[in-house]
């Protein structure tokens, strides 16, 4: 999972990790893209699916490393950057790419599976060992909820704007030159559907981060998922990246960004996501957990203490609306009709409430505790310094009974088996992110049944979202899974046109 990105630090050092014998362990080892698979099998070293060749003749030139002086000659047999080819690339992943589901492509996901996944890859779901783990039960149902008239209203005049940029796009037939525009064009219709406040008093914030009391620990908004950047954190992934335009973004997400992006019409190269300027971008580094931990943090007594009032932190969404007129929305009150249920059923369970935009989580923070529901918050802006105190209040302490997560900070390496109740806010592209998020509360030590809900708003972006989510799930079945049907690697410019249908 750390190694996900290939050219990262992290995967890098692990590449270069002597060893006689090597695993790999991942709940998630694809996500999004069958190439995902390659930074795995190249840690692995399984020949020949790891390995660089060069296609000169009488040429035996095979490396996992992809060296050449200049850019232009290759450092072991001096042949030109054209002459090689990842054998992975080439037999994998462009054939699936170019022909998805069908000839080429289909015979390429069949050797992926049978000559790669079925030699390498050990999988064990729980559904094999259930008796082995006796678990108690887990139930994932959907709660369909509907606009207000006055949220109906706001949200159709913004679907209506997008949808004429997008016909824009599509007319011209530049939608894949203007995918990140696109892709913030649909954040905004996901965000209206939460609340309106999201969009009429969200745009500005964050986007000149004002500085804490300790300052170095401000957080930042990525412009790609617009969650919280920590400024510190042992995870490069998440560490922020800055471009030369002064944009931010996380490591992981930029990079992603950038492999994918076509180059800028005019004076070629790659475009910022958000202002479309050439873009230069330089990563963020992590920091050594060790150095972490010497920093100090607050005791967990102290996490109430310093709980900001009301959900409300200096650079927040709240700070621009007046308290005496909040308003809640149509998801916020369907989530606290859940809350009751759980509470009517057993006034001691505790909850975790998941949501991509940690705007909306000060939100609900706020609603739920005007209602009397004490919450911990969660997301990528926290230091780390203070998760571990955050969970461990929320563990031990009976007065927090709910947890409010950013989907990116709660996807890896939490277990919050307190919680018997899981409640997703909102709709992610990819599945494997909603199911990492409702494992936090099912996992080994949990001793109730776990119910999750996932909030569904009928007739909006949500609906195809969720229709697009089970294409999405062909990539796993298809490769990991062992399902023939197929792999998607990116949504394709018919997804992005059935996403912005009215």
């Amino acid at each position: 999972h750390r190694i996900k990105g290939r050219t990262t630090t992290t995967a890098l050092g692990a590449y270069a990790l002597r060893a006689e014998y090597r695993w790999g362990l991942s709940g998630t080892p694809l996500q999004n893209r069958v190439g995902e698979l390659y930074s795995l099998i190249r840690f692995l070293k399984n020949d020949p699916y790891a390995f660089y060749f060069c296609k000169a003749k009488d040429c035996d030139c095979k490396s996992m490393a992809y060296r050449f002086e200049d850019n232009r000659y290759c450092k072991r047999c001096g042949h030109t950057k054209m002459q090689h080819y990842s054998y992975f690339n080439q037999t994998i992943s462009k054939p699936i790419l170019k022909h998805g589901f069908a000839g080429v492509g289909k015979d390429a996901l069949k050797e992926l599976r049978e000559r790669v996944l079925d030699r390498l890859l050990l999988r064990r779901t729980k559904e094999e060992r259930a008796d082995d783990l006796q678990l108690p039960s887990m139930t994932v149902s959907i709660r369909r909820t509907e606009l207000t008239d006055s949220e109906k209203d706001f949200y159709e005049s913004l679907a209506m704007q997008s949808q004429l940029r997008f016909n824009v796009y599509a007319d011209e037939g530049t939608v894949l030159n203007n995918y990140a525009h696109i892709f913030d064009l649909l954040t905004r219709l996901r965000q209206a559907v939460d609340h309106p406040y999201l969009i009429v008093h969200g745009m500005d914030c964050g986007s000149i981060p004002a500085k804490s009391a300790a300052g170095k620990d401000r957080a930042d908004i990525c412009v790609l998922c617009q969650d919280d950047i920590p400024a510190r954190t042992t995870n490069e992934d998440e560490a922020q990246a800055k471009a030369t335009c002064g944009h931010s973004f996380h490591n992981e997400c930029v990079r992603d960004f950038l492999r994918e992006a076509p180059q800028l019409p005019l004076n070629g190269g790659i475009g910022c996501p958000a202002c479309f300027a050439p873009i230069t971008v330089t990563f963020g580094q992590a920091v050594d957990e060790e150095e972490e931990s010497q920093q100090g943090s607050p005791s967990a007594e102290k996490v109430k203490e310093s709980a900001p009032i009301g959900g409300r932190t200096r650079n927040g969404i709240l700070n621009r609306i007046k308290a005496d007129e909040f308003e809640s929305s149509a998801k916020i009150d369907a989530l606290l009709d859940e809350i009751r249920k759980m509470k009517e059923k057993d006034p001691a369970a505790k909850g975790l409430v998941f949501s991509q935009f940690s705007r909306m989580l000060e939100l609900v923070d706020f609603k739920l505790r005007r209602e009397g529901i004490s919450c911990l918050v969660l997301h990528g802006g926290i230091p780390m310094t203070q998760r571990s105190n955050i969970l461990l209040s929320f563990r031990q302490d009976p007065e927090f009974s709910m947890l409010l997560i950013s989907l990116k900070a709660g996807g890896e390496g939490l277990n919050l088996q307190a919680a018997s109740s899981v409640f997703l806010l909102d709709p992610w592209w990819n599945p494997a992110y909603e199911q990492q998020a409702i494992q936090r509360a099912h996992r080994l030590g949990q001793t109730k049944p776990v119910n999750a809900v996932r909030f569904i708003t009928k007739d909006t972006v949500e609906e195809r979202i969720l229709a697009l989510q089970e294409k999405k799930q062909l990539v796993f079945d298809g490769t990991v899974g062992g399902n023939e049907q197929g792999a998607l690697q990116k949504l394709a410019v018919e997804d992005l046109r059935f996403l912005f249908q009215q």
